[in-house]
């Protein structure tokens, strides 16, 4: 790190397949209690090609639906995958700021609720 710039904020991509007994905690895409992503190939296909595909430098994609159809979890194995592909991918909570690690091929960044965090959000964009 360079003394001239702010600390690299941290990118979390914390799965758990640790249960516990809370059968909520069993609903969280960290729980992975269903082992993979059931109906969405098209779409994370899609974003697999967003991501390493097109032009360089900064892009964003919003992913939305109704609670509970697994967008955090779709975002989630995305970002997996393409950590085992040299990218510094994860979430970011947007509090330790913007300066973020950089992948060899990349950084992705993901934002959950982002509705609860609008005025982070639109410093990041």
């Amino acid at each position: 790190m360079r003394p001239d710039r702010p600390p690299v904020a941290p990118l979390r991509l914390d799965f758990n397949k640790s249960l516990g007994t809370d059968p909520l905690v069993w609903l969280e895409w960290r729980s992975q209690l269903v082992p993979k992503l059931i109906g969405r190939a098209g779409e994370y296909g899609e974003l697999r090609r967003w991501a390493e595909g097109g032009e360089a430098g900064v892009r964003m994609r919003l992913v939305h639906g109704p609670g509970g159809t697994g967008k955090t979890r779709l975002a989630a194995e995305l970002a997996r995958e393409l950590v085992t592909r040299q990218w510094a991918a994860g979430f970011s909570d947007l509090e330790a700021g913007f300066e973020f690690e950089r992948g060899e091929n990349g950084t992705l960044v993901l934002v959950d609720y982002p509705e609860e965090r609008r005025p982070r959000v639109r410093e990041l964009l």
